[in-house]
């Protein structure tokens, strides 16, 4: 096999493979899609070929050494695709796949088709048949949604999420709204079913901070 078609082969695989797993992530419209993963499959890809072309010229160097720089760096990009709303934290499976991508990437890089290959099928049955148990799993829980108006102070959002966390409630998102007239007015959805909640409720109600309390 000549170099040449060598690299084809490695970065026609990275484009395929990272394309696959990133048209899952396109699909759900998640910050990082289809050009993201690729891009990162491909140029995780080239930095390992250039790895293992430099040793065979400098037999001294460490084989790691690029790899290594990868998975390190990679961190950073991921970070960017992770997004934090109140207690809500958005884009973790997104950071998690690039990081596997940028694996995957090595992987063919280093001549390992066949495990690249693999695990890209397990990475996509992940997260499709896990998503599908996870939204299973959920809809067995019972998710409140709670409305509060508030009083103009800036502590109350704090407030509010920590009467949860004392009731041993998980706040799933929260949002809100600010005027200057009128306060907050928040949105809360916590998985607790009604009596579950109620302690929750009862704290709420006597806080001065909140003018109005409303349960779904």
């Amino acid at each position: 096999m000549t170099d040449i078609n060598e690299i084809l082969i490695k970065l026609s695989l990275s484009i395929i493979l990272g394309g696959l797993i990133g048209l899952e992530r396109e699909y759900h419209r998640r910050p990082a899609g289809l050009r993201t993963h690729i891009l990162v499959a491909v140029g995780s890809t080239i930095l390992m070929h250039i790895n293992i072309s430099m040793i065979s010229v400098y037999p001294s160097i460490d084989p790691g050494r690029f790899g290594a720089q990868v998975i390190s760096g990679i961190g950073f990009l991921g970070a960017g695709t992770i997004i934090k709303e109140g207690p809500t934290v958005f884009g973790l499976t997104t950071a998690a796949t690039l990081w596997t991508v940028a694996a995957i990437g090595l992987a063919i890089g280093n001549g390992s088709y066949l495990l690249g290959i693999i695990a890209t099928i397990i990475i996509i049955l992940v997260l499709s048949i896990f998503s599908f148990i996870e939204k299973n799993v959920k809809l067995n829980k019972k998710v409140s949604s709670i409305s509060l108006e508030t009083k103009d102070n800036p502590d109350v959002i704090k407030s509010i999420t920590e009467i949860f966390e004392e009731s041993g409630l998980t706040i799933t998102h929260l949002s809100t709204e600010y005027t200057k007239n009128k306060g907050h007015s928040i949105s809360i959805k916590v998985n607790c079913r009604k009596n579950e909640c109620n302690d929750a409720i009862d704290k709420l109600t006597s806080s001065e901070d909140i003018v109005k309390i409303r349960l779904r």
